[in-house]
């Protein structure tokens, strides 16, 4: 859950339908609205069920691009896509 003390300002933000994406300083992106088919990328085990709302921007499971971090994405009807990519210093 977001916290007012984790000083995070959304850098990017997409809506469609019925959900938003949110893309943070951290790096991490959070959805809120209807996960209709599971389409904002959240699961169970963060509190929402497929086709439930996510009241609260719930963070987007990161687990299968680890350590890839995000760098784009868009939303279309019931779709997120990501983009990402490992910055080299």
């Amino acid at each position: 859950m977001l916290n007012e003390n984790d000083h995070l300002h959304i850098e990017k933000i997409k809506s469609v339908n019925n959900f938003t994406v949110g893309l943070f300083n951290d790096g991490n992106l959070y959805a809120w609205g209807k996960n209709e088919n599971g389409a904002m990328g959240i699961r169970k085990n963060l509190g929402v069920k497929t086709d439930d709302y996510a009241y609260i921007p719930t963070p987007i499971v990161r687990d299968n691009f680890e350590p890839e971090k995000v760098v784009d994405f868009d939303v279309g009807y019931n779709t997120l896509v990501l983009l990402t990519g490992t910055q080299f210093c």
